[in-house]
């Protein structure tokens, strides 16, 4: 599984999904998880990396 780390995301946003999560009996992860799950479902999830050349379609 990878590991990923984020540099320079907000204090006020991090606390904010930390009591939310807290509140839902949830995890941080698991948030993110479902948000990135629920953001490449969306039409228009085709990319195509400039490094590597990588192309990934949902």
């Amino acid at each position: 599984m990878a590991v990923i780390n984020l540099r320079d995301f907000p204090d006020d946003l991090h606390q904010a999904a930390k009591i939310r999560a807290a509140m839902d009996k949830t995890t941080l992860r698991e948030i993110i998880i479902r948000a990135i799950a629920e953001y490449v479902k969306k039409p228009g999830g085709k990319t195509n990396s400039k490094k590597g050349g990588r192309k990934w379609e949902p």
